[in-house]
């Protein structure tokens, strides 16, 4: 597969779950007591995890360097629950 290809296919994927992510927002905002914040925090939450499992999966000798660190540990929590933080109008 081309490079070309693999990137017009990623934006093909990229734009179907963005359009399928909208249409399940206002399914859940109209059917259920869902709140926005509640659905943005899962969605950081599972993005995040996604994210360390690809990670782990190519560079796992990297991940464990960082999280071997404790230094580094707390940086990465502090910045998961500063980047969580509800700012603006309540």
């Amino acid at each position: 597969m081309t490079k070309k290809s693999k990137g017009l296919w990623m934006a093909i994927i990229g734009a179907s779950f963005w359009g399928g992510s909208g249409a399940a927002a206002q399914y859940l905002f109209a059917n259920t007591s869902m709140t926005a914040i509640w659905l943005v925090t899962v969605r950081l939450l599972f993005g995040g995890g996604i994210m360390l499992l690809i990670g782990l999966a190519r560079h796992r000798d990297q991940i464990k360097a960082i999280l071997s660190n404790k230094r580094d540990i707390a940086i990465l929590v502090i910045f998961a629950f500063l980047g969580n933080i509800r700012t603006g109008p309540k």
